[in-house]
């Protein structure tokens, strides 16, 4: 498979009259809720590499905040929502960090969606001005989650999969890029933060991938 036309940055597409902004950034930009949704961060991971003894270098979930802090900048965000995998597992320092980054922005709203890996104590949260929900959430026509779900009449927006795609060159060579991966009734994030893995959707059946590469989003048809 490969490398399709760049577009530009940002794609929009429409759900039932409701723009949906697929960001650069690994992000979801609701314009008109002013709602900047994004999934599977893994905050805290590294330090849990390390307490395994592997030398995962300490900051490397800043450039995750920084873009993050960015996006909220650019867009005048009122809310951010994370969809799942907020905290990679049990507590750690980093959790204080992501709790510093969010007094930092006093005027907006935080809210998460548990996912598989946000297992922290419910005193944690509690303690937190993050706002936590057990259960998807619906959105207009949108229902958000962190694992796909069969929506009905409504399109899934969700997380959880890391989504990527393998692109091949002339010469053969190819190389994995994470991606948006949309079909007729979900889109799917790709990992917002940039220590995870990726799962290729390649032979994922039917939808369209947009595929971040070279500071592109790339749309790339699977069938």
């Amino acid at each position: 498979m490969e490398l399709s036309t760049p577009l530009s940055g940002q794609v929009n597409t429409y759900i039932n009259r409701q723009k949906i902004s697929l960001l650069l950034q690994k992000a979801i930009w609701l314009e008109d809720e002013s709602v900047l949704m994004l999934a599977d961060t893994h905050l805290g991971k590294a330090r849990h590499f390390r307490k395994g003894g592997i030398p995962i270098p300490e900051t490397i979930h800043d450039t995750d905040f920084s873009i993050l802090s960015e996006l909220i900048s650019n867009y005048y965000v009122k809310k951010v929502l994370f969809l799942g995998d907020l905290f990679h597992s049990h507590w750690n320092v980093h959790w204080q960090t992501f709790e510093n980054f969010m007094h930092g922005f006093p005027e907006v709203e935080f809210e998460l969606v548990k996912g598989n890996h946000d297992i922290l104590n419910e005193e944690v949260y509690l303690g937190s001005r993050l706002k936590v929900h057990e259960s998807p959430l619906q959105l207009g026509g949108l229902l958000l989650s962190h694992e796909p779900l069969e929506s009905g009449d409504l399109t899934n927006i969700c997380g959880h999969l890391h989504p990527g795609i393998r692109l091949v060159g002339k010469a053969r060579q190819s190389l994995r890029f994470p991606c948006f991966y949309q079909t007729a009734q979900r889109i799917i994030l790709p990992a917002f933060g940039r220590f995870t893995g990726i799962m290729e959707i390649n032979h994922h059946g039917e939808g369209t991938a947009y595929a971040v590469v070279n500071q592109k989003l790339h749309s790339i048809k699977l069938s």
